[in-house]
């Protein structure tokens, strides 16, 4: 009797270690879309390389750029995979084109798709511009890209919030939604014609 309550307390020890450790593997994840993940450091060296471009400009004063940088990588997670599945690609170029077109060069913004540091965090700002304009113009189903998208589960580490998948945000910025005029105001997920 002494001998197997002594294993089961050990089964109770070993299953205790094994899930803590699982918690700390994902100590560097900001979120996961799909199998992609997102790290923590990666997320946070670019959310500060923002806060350091953006902070030129008291307008972003309250500016979340964890938030921001978190939500468009995973809308261009999403939209990669998404519009892949549709044998569509979005290009640098086309990205490039956008960027130089919708924005001022003499504008602190200007410099987020210029700067090294900063240029992939912006890709899903982009993409979901770009998306928006062809579903305008009927090149692409937004119901059928959306199915597509529907089967991928996104999980943002709780620290930062949850994924609303109805709004494309990471809920932390329901307090502070982020712009929603200027430059750098949140793009509507597919503005679809009347």
């Amino acid at each position: 009797m002494g001998l197997k309550r002594i294993a089961a307390g050990l089964v109770v020890i070993a299953a205790g270690l094994a899930l803590s450790a699982c918690s700390a593997n994902t100590g560097n994840v900001a979120a996961t879309v799909g199998g992609h993940v997102l790290s923590e450091t990666t997320e946070q060296n670019a959310a500060t390389a923002v806060t350091d471009i953006l902070g030129q400009d008291p307008t972003y004063a309250q500016f979340d750029s964890m938030a921001f940088v978190l939500q468009n990588d995973i809308v261009g997670q999403l939209l990669t995979s998404g519009l892949s599945d549709m044998g569509i690609t979005i290009t640098d170029a086309q990205r490039d084109d956008f960027w130089q077109s919708n924005f001022d060069p003499g504008r602190v913004e200007y410099q987020l798709w210029m700067d090294a540091r900063t240029k992939n965090c912006v890709v899903g700002y982009i993409d979901l511009a770009l998306v928006n304009s062809m579903v305008q113009s009927g090149a692409i189903d937004s119901n059928q890209l959306v199915g597509r998208m529907d089967d991928i589960s996104v999980t943002v580490n709780p620290r930062y919030g949850v994924w609303d998948s109805t709004n494309w945000t990471v809920s932390s910025r329901a307090s502070n939604p982020g712009v929603t005029t200027g430059p750098l105001a949140d793009p509507q997920v597919f503005t679809v014609p009347a």
